[in-house]
């Protein structure tokens, strides 16, 4: 169920430059992360006392939804792991393909 999000990210450069990200942070988070508790407080309570504000953030979180989840069966887990499985070869497992 979509709900309305707000994103804080106060350490957004450091984590940037020293994990990374697949995409950029906006593409998960828009262009509005909180930087500090301050602005998240402010964003929560935006969320929580104007409609309008959670309506767009309810919207941008079900959109984001629809772009990166294809299936909604709850079965992520399962197709992964068979992903993973099929892809490995025995040498890269230390029980496979020894007997």
């Amino acid at each position: 169920m979509p709900l309305p999000v707000v994103f804080l990210a106060p350490d957004l450069e450091e984590y940037a430059h020293d994990r990374g990200f697949y995409g950029t942070y906006d593409d998960v988070a828009g262009p509005d992360p909180a930087r500090d508790w301050v602005a998240a407080a402010a964003q929560l309570d935006a969320v929580l006392g104007d409609r309008g504000e959670r309506d767009r953030r309810t919207a941008r979180a079900r959109a984001l939804s629809e772009r990166v989840h294809a299936f909604h069966d709850g079965q992520a887990t399962e197709r992964v792991y068979r992903a993973i499985r099929s892809a490995a070869s025995p040498t890269d497992h230390p029980t496979r393909g020894h007997r």
